[in-house]
């Protein structure tokens, strides 16, 4: 019996993608979440959902900023 792909996906997620109606906006979210999370060297997706609030806030800032600067190199 093959394994659903939603067996794998945490409630956040499953309600994001279930919001999100278009297809390309659901990948180019999905894909910007895991390179935030990636790059904070976060477990998951979800481990965002724990931050302070204004710890989020300098983050998403700061992320934004060294993605910027990524392309302009």
């Amino acid at each position: 019996m093959k394994k659903s792909g939603t067996l794998n996906k945490s409630r956040s997620i499953l309600i994001f993608e279930q919001y999100v109606q278009s297809p390309k906006t659901r990948e180019q979210y999905l894909y910007h979440l895991t390179k935030f999370a990636e790059h904070y060297h976060l477990k998951s997706i979800d481990s965002i959902l724990f931050f302070d609030i204004n710890d989020l806030k300098e983050k998403i800032e700061d992320y934004v900023y060294y993605s910027r600067m990524r392309v302009k190199v």
